[in-house]
Order: structure tokens, then C-alpha cells, then sequence
């Protein structure tokens, strides 16, 4: 008895001083000092018991229990039961305390991920028609600009990839537009080039004509000329002869 008397005590205040040094509530460390006095109480109360047992003294150890051992160990296991209702209690407090913090919680994190639903999809939205209103504008331009209309201009806004798209695509748009506007120029020059060719091949072929006319006028001349040799060259027989006929006949005379 003496023996598990003692290893009873040394497990009481083992596992009362583990308790003792934990943090607690105000009410839970009220009843926890009331008990001090009691175990102090019911410590000397065993202190007598294990002495009682030790001197085998059968007497003292039935008057002992009956007048002072539960007397003093019995206001201790009430503090304890005290002390166990308080704490059930506190725990009970706690958890609806918890419970209701988990409800607000629960009821915060449902409006955070209800907002957070919203925003989420309306920022898809907002994205998607960043994305979609500019490329459905980016068709529209090559549609114009593949039909060879160099007149539509595109709106940049932002510096984003689309805006760099656009500008990409106003670029190509402005050199096409160089482009078409330089071989209008060389057009027009090939176009005035060919009306001077065409003006002095119109010269060459009136000047054509006219030395055609000269030189015909010149054949005709010379037909005249050889005619009217031949006249004179007749006449001038005709005269020989007839000074020869004379010239004969003055001789035979």
C-alpha cells in the first residue's frame, strides 16, 4: 500500500505540473488555484497515511480514514471534477465559438469566390474582346486591303502584341501605298515617253512623206529635163543636118 501510495503521488504531481505550466483561461486558472490549498491538504493527509501504513498501526489507520483521509482528498477530487466541467465547458464555448467562426468564414470565403467568380469572368470577357474585336477589325482591313482598297487606316491603341499586329499591318499598308504610287510616276513617264516616240514617229513619217514628194518632184523635173534634151539634142540634129545638106550643095554649086 505504502508503496503504490507513492507511486500514485509521484504520477498526481507529474501530470499536475505538465497541466500546471500550460497557458489557460482566466476561469479555467481560478479553479485551477483553488486547488492548490486542497492538494496541499490532501499531500499531508497522505503524508500521515504512508506514516500510519509504515508503523503497521491498524488503530490509527481506521480512525485516519474515517475521520480525516476523505475529508480532505474528497474536497480535492471535487475541485478536479470542477476543474473537468470547466474545462468541458470552455472546450464547448470553443467550439461554437469555432463553429461560428467557420461559419462566418465559410460565408466570407463564398462571397470572396462568388466575387471572385464574377470579376474572373468578367475579366475573361474584357480579355476575350481585347482579343476578338481587334482581330475581327484586323480581317476586316486585309479583306479591304486584298480587294486593293490602300485607303483604309487601322486605330492603334496600346502596346500590346495586337497593337504591334497593327502597326506591322499599317506599315505593309504604307509601302504598298509607295509602292502603287512609284509605279504610277514610272507609268506616266513610260506613258509620256511613248506619246513623244509616237509624236516623232509622226514627224518621221510627214517628213517621209514630204521627201517622198520632193524626190518625185525631182524624178518629174528630170523626166522634163531629159525631154526637153531630147529636143534640143533633135533640134541640134536636125540643124546639122540641114547645114550639112546646105554645106554639100554650096560645094557641088
Amino acid at each position: 500500500a505504502s508503496q503504490k501510495i507513492a507511486a500514485a503521488r509521484g504520477r498526481i504531481d507529474q501530470i499536475w505540473q505538465a497541466y500546471y505550466q500550460t497557458p489557460h483561461l482566466a476561469e479555467e486558472q481560478a479553479v485551477a488555484e483553488q486547488l492548490v490549498p486542497l492538494m496541499k491538504s490532501a499531500n499531508a493527509a497522505l503524508d500521515t497515511l504512508s506514516s500510519i501504513i509504515d508503523r503497521h498501526d491498524h488503530d490509527a489507520l481506521v480512525n485516519f480514514i474515517h475521520d480525516q483521509l476523505y475529508q480532505r482528498i474528497d474536497p480535492v477530487s471535487a475541485g478536479f471534477s470542477q476543474l473537468v466541467d470547466m474545462q468541458l465547458q470552455l472546450a464547448q464555448q470553443q467550439f461554437e465559438q469555432s463553429e461560428q467562426r467557420f461559419s462566418v468564414l465559410m460565408r466570407w470565403f463564398l462571397g470572396v469566390l462568388s466575387v471572385s467568380i464574377l470579376l474572373t469572368s468578367g475579366l475573361g470577357i474584357l480579355i476575350a474582346r481585347s482579343v476578338t474585336v481587334p482581330l475581327f477589325h484586323a480581317v476586316r482591313f486585309l479583306q479591304r486591303l486584298a480587294k486593293g482598297d490602300l485607303t483604309t487606316e487601322i486605330e492603334i491603341r496600346g502596346r500590346d502584341e495586337i497593337s504591334a499586329l497593327f502597326t506591322a499591318m499599317q506599315q505593309m499598308t504604307l509601302s504598298l501605298r509607295g509602292m502603287l504610287s512609284d509605279m504610277s510616276g514610272n507609268a506616266c513617264q513610260v506613258a509620256s515617253a511613248a506619246t513623244q516616240l509616237r509624236a516623232i514617229a509622226d514627224n518621221m513619217a510627214q517628213g517621209s512623206d514630204e521627201m517622198s514628194n520632193q524626190a518625185h518632184s525631182v524624178a518629174t523635173a528630170g523626166e522634163e529635163m531629159t525631154t526637153t534634151s531630147n529636143a534640143i539634142a533633135h533640134s541640134c540634129q536636125t540643124a546639122a543636118d540641114s547645114a550639112q545638106q546646105a554645106y554639100h550643095t554650096a560645094s557641088e554649086g
